[in-house]
């Protein structure tokens, strides 16, 4: 069979693959251009690359050798309470069983369990999804699969042999349904098409397929062979036949090879979920305390709450100024993370003990690092600067937290009638009504201990407040 001519290869390490976003519900649209969106799936042997063939870029998932299953994951969750939708052109060429010129054997596109590390499944006709027992191969299923749409080109996808479950038997060129699994267990039939036409293999060229699959657990899949899109699969309820859907998923594009091969490949890839909101803005601020505060509290807030399967961090670090850290402040670092419901985080900065010389110091906060679902994220504003106030904002002698109003100099935090600023500056207490005033009602005018207001004799003079009186003294 003739392959389509190479223009250019590029190795596809750990990596790949950039996402361009054109509104709150496309997820991804991408032309395999550069890293970013996805990450290789461990495997032995062939790995992932980006290929540009007849001046357009595939992802190719196999080579042509045997007993291998390779695969992709995109990093960001989908929420499962939401439609999403996933189209992509597959491609299916090049390869043999042995001498034989029948080709296999497939790939699946796989829903998994957000909450689970993803792991591939089985090689050969288990299209990297289902489990193997088979001989002396013992190979379990992929991690927190609950949902597999198998491409299948030899056809056992549909078998129940070599450890799987359930199905009619061999369908060669044929789309089928795997649902939810663990290890070796589940994995179960579903639903598939009868054989193809055209085929799935011998495929250079490429078909398109549109998989849909609804917040309520409806599956329908389409195939655009050349001639228009067919309905292969038409909403099927996989939730009335599968395991409780998880809060999120993870997709992953995964090829497979057993004895017999293909190069399988896939471009044009994009998913649409209202679930995938862009990437929250991150609001900063600037803050103070004042020199005898015991900390400094920086807040970091996202333009909005995290919805279910989404995750934001940031790294963050203090930095001097004219404030030191182990002078006026203890130094920080540390990574801040956002979950489902979070809006804002506090970072709390010990201060240490200052006097007024220390008034009007500053030092940073830095944040670094923003990560979104996976992906790395620009910080406008990556520093927010932090300021030592006075613990007297207006300079009347009271400290803020004793002022009656720490905004107004004129303000009498001792009600004695005199203002805290007249009282600092003739030397008397601001806080103490008896100083000046001592002749007021509350206070010990003669120092005898007794209150004016119950004393005979205020001003200790021998004389009764009453004859004083009397006599205008």
């Amino acid at each position: 069979m003739a392959q389509a001519p190479f223009k250019a290869s590029f190795p596809f390490i750990a990596l790949l693959l950039a996402s361009h976003s054109y509104a709150n519900s496309q997820c991804l649209s991408d032309n395999f251009a550069q890293a970013g969106d996805w990450q290789v799936l461990s495997s032995q042997g062939f790995q992932p690359t980006v290929n540009t063939i007849n001046e357009e870029r595939r992802l190719r998932l196999t080579s042509t050798d045997i007993n291998l299953s390779t695969g992709v994951v995109f990093k960001a969750p989908i929420n499962s309470d939401q439609d999403v939708n996933i189209s992509f052109t597959a491609y299916a060429y090049g390869g043999a069983w042995g001498q034989d010129p029948r080709q296999g054997d497939g790939m699946s596109l796989v829903l998994s369990d957000a909450s689970v590390t993803p792991a591939l499944g089985a090689y050969g006709g288990s299209l990297g999804y289902a489990p193997m027992q088979s001989g002396a191969v013992y190979k379990p299923g992929f991690s927190g699969g609950w949902l597999a749409i198998g491409l299948d080109d030899y056809g056992n996808f549909s078998t129940p042999i070599e450890g799987r479950t359930g199905g009619p038997g061999q369908r060669r060129n044929s789309v089928a349904v795997r649902g939810n699994g663990g290890g070796f267990s589940g994995y179960e039939y579903l639903a598939g098409t009868q054989s193809l036409t055209p085929t799935l293999e011998n495929n250079s060229q490429g078909h398109q397929y549109q998989v849909s699959l609804t917040a309520q657990g409806v599956l329908t899949i389409k195939r655009d062979a050349g001639a228009g899109f067919e309905t292969l699969i038409n909403e099927l309820d996989v939730s009335a036949q599968n395991a409780l859907k998880p809060e999120a998923f993870r997709i992953s594009f995964v090829g497979a090879n057993g004895g017999a091969t293909n190069i399988h490949e896939i471009s044009h890839v994009s998913i649409v979920s209202d679930s995938c909101a862009l990437a929250p803005a991150v609001m900063t601020h600037d803050t103070s305390a004042a020199i005898d505060a015991d900390n400094m509290r920086f807040s970091v807030e996202l333009d909005r709450v995290l919805e279910v399967g989404e995750q934001a961090s940031f790294s963050y670090q203090t930095m001097n100024k004219t404030a030191q850290s182990d002078h006026e402040y203890l130094a920080q670092s540390g990574i801040l993370n956002f979950t489902a419901g979070d809006k804002v985080k506090y970072v709390d900065v010990t201060l240490l003990d200052m006097d007024e010389t220390d008034m009007g110091k500053q030092f940073y906060l830095r944040l670094s690092d923003y990560v979104f679902n996976g992906q790395a994220q620009g910080l406008l504003q990556p520093t927010l600067l932090a300021l030592l106030l006075s613990n007297d904002t207006d300079s009347d002698g009271v400290k803020d937290t004793l002022d009656q109003d720490p905004t107004n100099p004129n303000s009498d935090s001792d009600n004695d009638q005199v203002s805290d600023i007249n009282e600092k500056n003739n030397g008397s207490d601001p806080l103490d009504a008896c100083s000046p005033n001592k002749a007021a009602g509350q206070c010990d005018l003669d120092g005898d201990g007794i209150r004016n207001e119950i004393d005979t004799d205020d001003d200790g003079d021998g004389r009764t407040d009453e004859d004083e009186l009397i006599q205008g003294t």
